[in-house]
Protein backbone atom coordinates (compact mmCIF):
# COMPACT_ATOMS: atom_id res chain seq x y z
CA UNK A 1 0.00 0.00 0.00
CA UNK A 2 3.07 2.47 1.12
CA UNK A 3 4.37 1.61 -2.95
CA UNK A 4 1.18 3.11 -4.49
CA UNK A 5 0.95 6.01 -2.22
CA UNK A 6 4.93 6.83 -3.38
CA UNK A 7 4.18 6.41 -6.66
CA UNK A 8 0.64 8.74 -6.58
CA UNK A 9 3.12 11.17 -4.80
CA UNK A 10 5.56 11.45 -7.51
CA UNK A 11 2.99 11.10 -10.61
CA UNK A 12 1.46 14.28 -8.42
CA UNK A 13 4.28 15.96 -8.32
CA UNK A 14 5.37 15.70 -11.89
CA UNK A 15 2.88 17.44 -13.11
CA UNK A 16 2.89 19.78 -10.78
CA UNK A 17 7.29 20.52 -11.36
CA UNK A 18 6.15 22.06 -14.55
CA UNK A 19 4.31 25.32 -13.72
CA UNK A 20 6.48 25.36 -10.17
CA UNK A 21 9.47 25.50 -12.86
CA UNK A 22 8.88 27.92 -14.70
CA UNK A 23 7.56 30.23 -11.74
CA UNK A 24 10.32 29.65 -10.04
CA UNK A 25 12.88 30.30 -13.21
CA UNK A 26 10.93 31.74 -15.53
CA UNK A 27 12.18 31.91 -19.46
CA UNK A 28 14.67 34.91 -19.95
CA UNK A 29 14.29 35.36 -23.98
CA UNK A 30 10.26 34.31 -23.42
CA UNK A 31 8.36 31.49 -24.53
CA UNK A 32 9.57 29.41 -26.93
CA UNK A 33 7.85 28.54 -30.27
CA UNK A 34 4.51 26.54 -30.12
CA UNK A 35 6.15 23.55 -32.32
CA UNK A 36 9.14 23.02 -29.50
CA UNK A 37 6.54 23.36 -26.22
CA UNK A 38 5.82 19.57 -26.37
CA UNK A 39 9.50 18.47 -26.38
CA UNK A 40 10.63 21.22 -23.76
CA UNK A 41 7.43 19.98 -21.50
CA UNK A 42 8.23 16.59 -21.67
CA UNK A 43 11.76 17.25 -20.80
CA UNK A 44 10.72 18.99 -18.19
CA UNK A 45 8.17 16.12 -16.83
CA UNK A 46 11.46 13.95 -16.78
CA UNK A 47 13.61 16.11 -15.11
CA UNK A 48 10.35 16.43 -12.49
CA UNK A 49 9.82 12.60 -12.27
CA UNK A 50 13.57 12.24 -11.54
CA UNK A 51 13.53 14.95 -8.75
CA UNK A 52 10.43 13.04 -7.44
CA UNK A 53 12.57 9.52 -7.54
CA UNK A 54 15.27 11.44 -6.02
CA UNK A 55 14.02 12.67 -2.64
CA UNK A 56 11.82 9.02 -2.02
CA UNK A 57 15.75 7.87 -2.60
CA UNK A 58 16.79 10.21 0.36
CA UNK A 59 13.99 8.68 2.25
CA UNK A 60 14.04 5.23 1.55
CA UNK A 61 17.44 4.09 -0.41
CA UNK A 62 19.67 3.71 2.81
CA UNK A 63 17.25 0.78 3.84
CA UNK A 64 18.31 -0.91 -0.05
CA UNK A 65 21.83 -0.15 0.54
CA UNK A 66 22.33 -0.94 3.97
CA UNK A 67 20.53 -4.39 3.38
CA UNK A 68 22.63 -4.98 0.29
CA UNK A 69 26.03 -5.18 2.53
CA UNK A 70 28.20 -3.46 4.91
CA UNK A 71 27.80 0.17 5.07
CA UNK A 72 31.24 2.20 4.65
CA UNK A 73 32.10 5.46 3.35
CA UNK A 74 31.97 4.54 -0.45
CA UNK A 75 28.50 3.20 0.56
CA UNK A 76 27.95 6.92 1.93
CA UNK A 77 29.20 8.38 -1.38
CA UNK A 78 27.15 5.88 -3.54
CA UNK A 79 23.86 7.14 -1.85
CA UNK A 80 24.70 10.88 -2.25
CA UNK A 81 26.01 10.09 -5.90
CA UNK A 82 22.44 8.43 -6.68
CA UNK A 83 20.45 10.86 -5.19
CA UNK A 84 22.06 13.62 -6.72
CA UNK A 85 21.76 12.31 -10.17
CA UNK A 86 18.12 11.87 -9.47
CA UNK A 87 17.24 15.61 -7.70
CA UNK A 88 20.30 17.91 -10.23
CA UNK A 89 18.48 17.52 -13.48
CA UNK A 90 15.35 19.84 -12.34
CA UNK A 91 16.92 23.02 -10.96
CA UNK A 92 20.33 22.57 -13.29
CA UNK A 93 17.68 23.56 -16.57
CA UNK A 94 15.69 25.62 -14.95
CA UNK A 95 19.05 27.61 -14.00
CA UNK A 96 19.86 27.15 -17.62
CA UNK A 97 16.00 28.44 -19.20
CA UNK A 98 16.51 31.81 -16.55
CA UNK A 99 18.96 34.83 -16.82
CA UNK A 100 21.19 33.41 -14.28
CA UNK A 101 22.53 30.64 -16.87
CA UNK A 102 22.61 33.98 -19.64
CA UNK A 103 25.73 35.18 -18.24
CA UNK A 104 29.84 33.92 -18.51
CA UNK A 105 29.80 33.93 -14.67
CA UNK A 106 26.28 32.06 -14.34
CA UNK A 107 27.51 29.25 -16.49
CA UNK A 108 30.44 28.66 -14.83
CA UNK A 109 28.84 28.18 -11.95
CA UNK A 110 26.22 26.08 -13.19
CA UNK A 111 29.52 24.15 -14.64
CA UNK A 112 31.00 23.65 -11.25
CA UNK A 113 27.88 23.51 -9.10
CA UNK A 114 26.26 20.72 -11.52
CA UNK A 115 28.33 19.25 -14.36
CA UNK A 116 31.67 18.63 -11.72
CA UNK A 117 29.65 17.40 -9.13
CA UNK A 118 27.53 14.80 -11.27
CA UNK A 119 31.25 13.43 -12.57
CA UNK A 120 32.28 13.02 -8.69
CA UNK A 121 28.68 11.55 -8.41
CA UNK A 122 28.54 8.46 -11.55
CA UNK A 123 32.55 7.80 -10.11
CA UNK A 124 31.70 7.64 -6.57
CA UNK A 125 28.41 4.64 -7.73
CA UNK A 126 30.27 2.76 -9.87
CA UNK A 127 33.47 2.88 -7.28
CA UNK A 128 30.43 1.59 -4.76
CA UNK A 129 28.86 -1.16 -7.38
CA UNK A 130 32.26 -2.27 -8.39
CA UNK A 131 34.11 -2.85 -4.81
CA UNK A 132 33.30 -6.45 -2.87
CA UNK A 133 30.59 -6.36 -0.70
CA UNK A 134 31.07 -6.88 3.03
CA UNK A 135 28.59 -9.99 3.41
CA UNK A 136 30.53 -13.70 3.09
CA UNK A 137 29.22 -15.54 0.12
CA UNK A 138 28.02 -18.90 1.15
CA UNK A 139 30.14 -22.09 -1.25
CA UNK A 140 27.71 -24.11 -3.74
CA UNK A 141 27.95 -27.62 -3.53
CA UNK A 142 29.34 -28.33 -6.88
CA UNK A 143 32.31 -26.16 -6.14
CA UNK A 144 33.87 -27.54 -3.18
CA UNK A 145 37.22 -29.10 -3.47
CA UNK A 146 37.32 -32.79 -3.50
CA UNK A 147 39.25 -35.03 -1.05
CA UNK A 148 42.74 -35.64 -2.04
CA UNK A 149 42.36 -39.16 -2.52
CA UNK A 150 39.43 -41.45 -2.44
CA UNK A 151 39.83 -44.49 -0.49
CA UNK A 152 39.48 -47.71 -3.36
CA UNK A 153 36.14 -50.03 -2.89
CA UNK A 154 37.50 -53.19 -1.38
CA UNK A 155 37.40 -56.38 -3.55
CA UNK A 156 34.11 -58.51 -4.00
CA UNK A 157 32.53 -55.63 -3.47
CA UNK A 158 30.07 -53.44 -5.21
CA UNK A 159 32.94 -51.17 -8.13
CA UNK A 160 35.69 -53.94 -7.25
CA UNK A 161 38.19 -55.15 -9.03
CA UNK A 162 37.11 -58.41 -8.72
CA UNK A 163 33.23 -57.93 -9.55
CA UNK A 164 31.84 -54.64 -10.79
CA UNK A 165 28.04 -53.99 -10.60
CA UNK A 166 26.87 -56.57 -8.68
CA UNK A 167 27.93 -57.48 -5.01
CA UNK A 168 29.57 -61.07 -3.93
CA UNK A 169 28.45 -62.94 -1.30
CA UNK A 170 31.21 -63.39 1.82
CA UNK A 171 31.31 -67.20 1.33
CA UNK A 172 32.19 -66.18 -2.46
CA UNK A 173 34.74 -63.55 -1.53
CA UNK A 174 36.45 -66.61 0.20
CA UNK A 175 36.57 -69.34 -1.90
CA UNK A 176 37.93 -67.00 -4.67
CA UNK A 177 41.25 -66.36 -2.52
CA UNK A 178 43.01 -69.98 -2.42
CA UNK A 179 45.39 -70.54 0.51
CA UNK A 180 48.36 -72.54 0.34
CA UNK A 181 49.37 -74.08 3.38
CA UNK A 182 53.95 -75.42 3.74
CA UNK A 183 52.37 -78.98 2.17
CA UNK A 184 49.87 -81.32 2.32
CA UNK A 185 48.95 -82.53 5.93
CA UNK A 186 47.78 -86.22 6.33
CA UNK A 187 44.10 -86.20 6.70
CA UNK A 188 44.00 -82.82 5.34
CA UNK A 189 43.00 -81.93 1.77
CA UNK A 190 45.11 -79.43 -0.18
CA UNK A 191 43.62 -76.22 -0.57
CA UNK A 192 43.83 -74.54 -3.99
CA UNK A 193 44.49 -75.96 -7.25
CA UNK A 194 46.11 -79.17 -6.35
CA UNK A 195 49.83 -80.11 -7.84
CA UNK A 196 50.41 -81.55 -11.34
CA UNK A 197 51.33 -84.94 -11.44
CA UNK A 198 54.71 -85.94 -12.60
CA UNK A 199 54.36 -88.51 -15.25
CA UNK A 200 56.86 -91.50 -14.30
CA UNK A 201 58.78 -93.58 -16.92
CA UNK A 202 57.03 -96.74 -17.25
CA UNK A 203 54.03 -94.51 -17.65
CA UNK A 204 55.19 -93.13 -20.93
Amino acid sequence: MARYVVLALVAIWTVASLPIGLAIWPPAVGMPPTRLLPVIALVSLFEGAAFGLGVVFLVFGSRVLRAAGRWTPLTSAAYAGIAWLLVSWWPHDGLHRSGFGRTIAGVAAIDIAFHTTLILATGAVTSSSSAPSGRPSSTPAHSRPRSRRSRPPERGTKGGPAHRGRALPRRACLLSWPTFSAGPRRGTAFQGSPPARAQSPESG
